[in-house]
């Protein structure tokens, strides 16, 4: 074998082996969200959802997934990470208080997708994030969030886990990006 047909191969397997990024989408015409000069300093995660998705099998899994995407994003940007359960409720300090309310969402873990490929379907979310002021809890803004993969992507096709960490990475950039703009 020549050294350029292994350096294609090795080529290829590496991008088959890297997967397919997540599809994001927010709504077109989407107000921004304009958060305060300490938005990045703290972030308060609040969880909800339609009865159809936290009645879901899957409902504790995915939440567990929104936490460890969430504080890993947090982490990225120095902040602070917490959760709250129940209503959510400002906590006096600098930061922000995000409530995700998650209409519905199907997850499809790295293992199904591998072992059973496009027999286990698509993945998807679609949630709505409420953007507060942590010491006060008065709204900032509020965006929709909607992934999705296709099963024909075949065993490289986006995982719930890698969707939720795409909507945490845009979560991170527009509080990093917001606190920035609001110290200015």
């Amino acid at each position: 074998m020549s050294a350029r047909t292994l350096a294609m191969l090795i080529a290829v397997s590496m991008g088959l082996l890297s997967g397919c990024a997540a599809t994001v989408r927010t709504s077109e015409g989407t107000a921004p969200v304009r958060v305060g000069s300490h938005a990045n300093s703290a972030i308060v995660l609040s969880i909800t959802g339609s009865k159809t998705a936290t009645e879901s099998s899957d409902w504790e899994q995915f939440k567990g997934i929104w936490r460890q995407a969430l504080k890993d994003e947090a982490s990225s940007i120095s902040a602070t990470f917490d959760t709250q359960e129940g209503d959510p409720k400002a906590k006096g300090m600098p930061g922000t208080l995000l409530v995700v309310d998650v209409a519905d969402f199907r997850l499809i873990s790295a293992g199904a997708r591998y072992g059973l490929g496009v027999m286990t379907g698509n993945a998807f979310v679609s949630a709505r994030v409420t953007f507060r002021d942590l010491a006060s809890g008065d709204v900032w803004g509020d965006r929709p969030y909607d992934t999705k993969s296709t099963a024909w992507q075949g065993v490289f096709s986006a995982m719930t886990e890698k969707q939720v960490r795409a909507i945490c990475r845009d979560i991170a950039q527009t509080l990093r990006d917001g606190a920035s703009t609001a110290k200015h």
